[in-house]
């Protein structure tokens, strides 16, 4: 099983984000303080 997709609303920095994801490899890539550890955050705790 792999995670496909997750849709955040308000949750951190993110008033609402929607990430669908491949189930070979995925980077997260972005400046800093644009919320790639907060999604990381959200990945983790819907685990």
């Amino acid at each position: 099983m792999y995670l496909q997709r997750i849709s955040l609303t308000n949750f951190k920095s993110y008033d609402f984000g929607d990430f669908k994801f491949s189930h070979r490899v995925n980077c997260i890539v972005g400046e800093n303080g644009s919320g790639k550890t907060n999604l990381l955050d959200a990945i983790y705790f819907w685990h």
